[in-house]
């Protein structure tokens, strides 16, 4: 249940509301606080004057209760309404700067235990301490509302929300929402904020209708702000293979960029999305895009098998990559593809004369990409063979056998070795046998910096 967030409306559902103040003069500030405004800032100054100077130590404590609850809500008030001279005439009531305000506050509230208010003075300190447990007040709720407002006025909105949410998809056992499974953590927690900030503008309306004093004080600005983010538009990070299928892992590394469209393709078909944008609406959020499909949904043409050793290229997904040039393509390889087939989405490329990048998962789970690039045949320095047993290297430094080595989980390439002899080199040309699983050929491919694809 949403705790009152007026200092009007709490004292007047407690005992205190009926019992004999130490001091009349409190009763009466106490209801001059609100509507909040300029008009609330008399008393908060002549409450400042009774914490200081009131003889009883029961008086000094209400009446800093008070002053501290009162400020903290004209703070509110302040900060969402853009109201930069009221937040520094609050400041000179307290003989500070505007900018030390809300540490002035915690400071205050925290120096006062007023029974039965002990959880109202938790929860306004969880709110200037920006805590996550302060949302679900009127208080924390306006407060997160502002915040997420100020993040999409930032230059780059996606990471600015992200720090303001969590992200759902985090637990494993939890069902990722279907607006969010395209996007990387960053890009969830982005668009959770956004989602959660129409949340608690819909209560804090409701709030308002109630007579909340600090939800109405802050509907007109609230009004304007469940319009704007209705019309928000994000373009987080894509990642989005969760939908398409698993990627083939690398101990390499990559680098994130923008990408416009995904093709993924295992043993017997293709798979392909457009990379989706999320846009808002008074009721939720959903998935846009320029083209379809976007992700999660997906199209699919089928990979015919090949017909003969020299990898050819396949009509169909020529046709489908010439229609995505001029655009950022990431080619994902399944875990399970030949080279034969990595070679005929090469050559179906450049029939096409598209580029790619081509996706693959780091040991943690999170995508990486690097530039795919081919040739036909290549003279470079150094020179990796991936075989079903191994590495062969050549390179100027002499010629290596690096067979596969056995370790707890069986057989595996001994990429630290391979690494340590290409890490130097300016180009790297990778070759391939005919036929063998791709996925070792990929991990190769993501450990030099200029790695580079030859068919002979």
């Amino acid at each position: 249940m949403l705790r009152h967030a007026c200092v009007v409306v709490l004292l007047l559902t407690t005992s205190i509301a009926h019992a004999q103040l130490e001091s009349p003069r409190l009763h009466t500030l106490r209801d001059q606080l609100a509507p909040y405004g300029t008009r609330s800032l008399e008393s908060l100054r002549e409450l400042r004057t009774i914490a200081q100077t009131a003889d009883r130590r029961r008086e000094i404590q209400l009446a800093t209760y008070l002053l501290a609850i009162g400020s903290v809500d004209l703070w509110i008030v302040a900060r969402r309404n853009r109201d930069e001279g009221l937040t520094q005439q609050l400041a000179d009531v307290h003989a500070v700067s505007a900018s030390e305000l809300p540490r002035v506050l915690a400071h205050m509230l925290a120096s006062v235990r007023v029974a039965p208010f002990v959880s109202e003075v938790d929860d306004a300190l969880a709110v200037l301490r920006g805590a996550p447990e302060a949302r679900g007040t009127v208080r924390g709720d306006v407060l997160f509302v502002d915040s997420v407002m100020r993040a999409l006025g930032a230059a780059h909105p996606v990471p600015a929300l992200a720090r303001l949410a969590d992200d759902p998809c985090v637990d494993p056992e939890a069902t990722c929402p279907p607006t969010l499974q395209p996007f990387d953590a960053e890009g969830r927690r982005a668009v959770n904020a956004v989602l959660t900030a129409q949340r608690a503008t819909t209560l804090v309306r409701e709030r308002a209708e109630q007579g909340d004093p600090l939800a109405v004080a802050t509907a007109e600005a609230l009004v304007l702000d469940r319009a704007l983010l209705a019309t928000t538009e994000l373009a987080p990070s894509v990642v989005g293979f969760q939908a398409l299928g698993a990627l083939t892992t690398v101990t390499g590394n990559g680098a994130t960029s923008s990408i416009d469209a995904f093709v993924y393709v295992d043993s017997t078909e293709v798979r392909y999305a457009f990379a989706p944008r999320v846009a808002f609406h008074p009721e939720g959020a959903q998935l846009v895009g320029d083209h379809a499909p976007v992700l999660p949904s997906f199209a699919t043409i089928p990979l015919p098998a090949a017909t003969r050793a020299f990898p050819e290229p396949v009509p169909a997904l020529v046709e489908l990559l010439r229609s995505l040039r001029g655009t950022q393509v990431a080619f994902a390889p399944s875990p399970s593809l030949s080279t034969t087939d990595l070679w005929r989405v090469v050559r179906s490329a450049e029939a096409a004369q598209a580029t790619l990048q081509i996706a693959a998962a780091s040991p943690d789970g999170s995508v990486r990409l690097r530039p795919l690039v081919w040739r036909e045949e290549l003279d470079a320095r150094t020179e990796v063979y991936v075989r079903m047993g191994g590495y062969s290297v050549r390179s100027t430094a002499g010629a290596h056998d690096l067979p596969r080595v056995r370790g707890a989980e069986g057989w595996s390439y001994d990429v630290p070795s391979l690494r340590a002899l290409i890490q130097a080199a300016p180009t790297v040309a990778v070759r391939a046998m005919h036929d063998m699983p791709a996925a070792p050929v990929v991990d190769v491919l993501f450990s030099a910096d200029r790695a580079l694809l030859v068919r002979r």
